[in-house]
């Protein structure tokens, strides 16, 4: 992995853009104890060769993430970057429903993961201080907010990222709106091939979250390969092939195609239908309006199957 000095382009645009917002990494706000070494962290470092992986291919000298948590995949995917890589992890910091009615009191969806203080949720404190025992301070910068404004934000100044992590919503719509867009502020080449891919959680777990990656990938026409919970989108560029090719056989992940052509014939076979049926129906409207009554007991006949 190549080790570059000085800020790139990107990195300059999503330095400005916080500084002219007035964000600072403040480790002796009130909201967190100056003497960390009382307050272990809240997630657990173990590696994600996904995520590892994915950058040591793609080299990225910038990353977005829709839905961070507490940094876990922050972590991850800064682990293995290059020096200097700066990550713009995007979340509300508010939890989920399933969070506020503590859906798994035991598990990940509980109340209790919120650290809720005077009703408001600690979420945010929570993640920097973890950035702050990282010694990440300097290369995270938190965006709270929703990913629809932080689309908006990035697509207006013009920010694109090579690597793009979604992790946020669950359902259906939200999934499907995060993944468009994701693949808005996606950087492209020249000849509109994707410079990066994006990678997403929850693939094999969720039904609602593999529904929508799927329909997504269908409408756009991209491959999807997925392992280990976790999805990849892909279209033909040396990026996403040299991606697949890793994944496929170092990993044992599985590949899905786009079935876009599928449903262009099933469509078509569908639209022949219809024809014939209409046909069908003009046909029994000329035996209705006939004076045989030949034909008319043929109708009759006829009309008691459609009706039945």
């Amino acid at each position: 992995m190549g080790i570059k000095s000085g800020l790139t382009p990107r990195q300059k645009k999503i330095g400005d853009f916080f500084t002219s917002i007035g964000y600072r990494f403040d480790a002796n706000n009130s909201e967190i104890e100056t003497d960390l070494s009382k307050r272990p962290l809240s997630i657990s470092l173990e590696d994600d060769e996904v995520l590892q992986t994915l950058v040591q291919i793609i080299d990225p000298d910038v990353i977005l993430e829709f839905g961070t948590w507490l940094g876990r995949s922050a972590y991850n995917l800064l682990k293995e970057a290059r020096e200097g890589t700066r990550l713009v992890a995007v979340d509300t910091f508010l939890g989920s429903y399933e969070h506020w009615l503590n859906l798994s009191p035991s598990k990940e969806f509980s109340l209790a993961e919120l650290n809720v203080i005077n009703g408001k949720p600690h979420l945010y404190e929570d993640f920097k201080k973890n950035m702050k025992l990282l010694n990440l301070e300097t290369q995270i910068f938190p965006f709270p907010s929703t990913t629809e404004t932080a689309h908006n934000v990035f697509s207006k100044l013009k920010i694109d990222f090579p690597l793009i992590f979604v992790d946020a919503a669950h359902d259906y719509d939200s999934v499907l709106n995060d993944l468009k867009r994701a693949d808005n502020l996606l950087s492209r080449k020249d000849n509109n091939l994707y410079d990066g891919v994006i990678v997403g959680d929850d693939y094999e777990s969720w039904t609602s979250v593999r529904s929508a990656v799927n329909d997504f990938a269908d409408e756009f026409e991209r491959s999807i390969i997925y392992g280990a919970n976790r999805y990849i989108l892909l279209d033909t560029s040396q990026t996403a092939e040299a991606v697949k090719s890793v994944f496929l056989q170092n990993f044992g992940w599985k590949i899905r195609k786009s079935n876009l052509r599928n449903r262009e014939l099933s469509l078509q076979a569908f639209s022949k239908l219809e024809d014939r049926n209409l046909d069908l129906l003009k046909e029994l409207a000329e035996i209705k309006a006939s004076k045989s009554w030949k034909l008319i007991r043929v109708y009759a006949r006829i009309r008691g199957f459609f009706l039945n």
